[in-house]
């Protein structure tokens, strides 16, 4: 899982530090913390992307500045070797 926190670019910034954090020059160090962030995504997603959060085996979170403050979130399948039942199935083919 990707998290991406994009917060909303503060209006008293003077402009050339507003294009700064536009292009990610500068990114956000204030609250809300990245682990808050990612505890709360994974938790709305419960039972909608995957039944529990425990589900999730990686997962990484950033933060940065947008003038469309947003979050994007991008979800993908864990591949994974089934080691234990590859080694039962060969197990049970030198049995014959």
């Amino acid at each position: 899982m990707r998290i991406d926190a994009y917060h909303a670019i503060p209006a008293s910034a003077p402009s050339a530090r507003k294009t700064a954090m536009e292009d990610g020059e500068i990114r956000p160090v204030k609250k809300p913390d990245i682990d808050n962030i990612a505890k709360s995504v994974l938790d709305a997603l419960n039972n909608v992307a995957y039944r529990d959060d425990s589900q999730v085996v990686e997962c990484h979170a950033r933060k940065f500045y947008s003038s469309q403050p947003r979050v994007e979130i991008t979800i993908l399948v864990a591949q994974t070797k089934m080691v234990h039942d590859a080694e039962k199935r060969k197990g049970d083919s030198n049995d014959n």
